[in-house]
């Protein structure tokens, strides 16, 4: 068993933006699902649904995102529109996007390298599957 303190755990915490294409095993899926259950939550009702998402639903998702996103058409719940931050939000927003695609290559005025590297977002980086973890609040 590894022996991480939580700072350890923060530490190596990353995002990942690229995925190789390997199918995960669904038996691997429900294993990792199944431990995920035994996670803490109040009363024990463990107050969230999980959906995996794979296949040819990932791929019609990510078309219905894409859509979206060139319609600017933003959720009321949660919008990734940055004119809607401000402050040192807007600051940090700032900061992260023009390293992002610093490290992509992809300069400040070049407006479809930005779009391409933007709806990558909405493509899950082209993970083959994604997780859904809904809650109940």
């Amino acid at each position: 068993m590894i022996n991480l303190s939580f700072n350890d755990v923060v530490e190596l915490r990353h995002s990942c933006r690229g995925f190789l294409p390997d199918e995960i095993p669904s038996e691997l899926l429900t294993s990792i699902l199944r431990q995920a259950q035994r996670s803490p939550s109040n009363c024990n009702t463990q107050p969230w649904n999980t959906h995996i998402v794979s296949g040819e639903k990932l791929k019609s998702l990510s078309q219905k995102l894409v859509y979206a996103f060139d319609k600017k058409e933003f959720s009321l719940d949660f919008t990734f529109d940055v004119n809607d931050f401000s402050g040192k939000y807007k600051q940090r927003q700032f900061e992260q996007g023009k390293l992002y695609h610093e490290f992509l290559g992809v300069d400040r005025d070049d407006q479809a390298g930005r779009r391409k590297s933007n709806l990558l977002n909405y493509k899950f980086y082209n993970a083959p599957h994604i997780a859904l973890f809904l809650c109940r609040v």
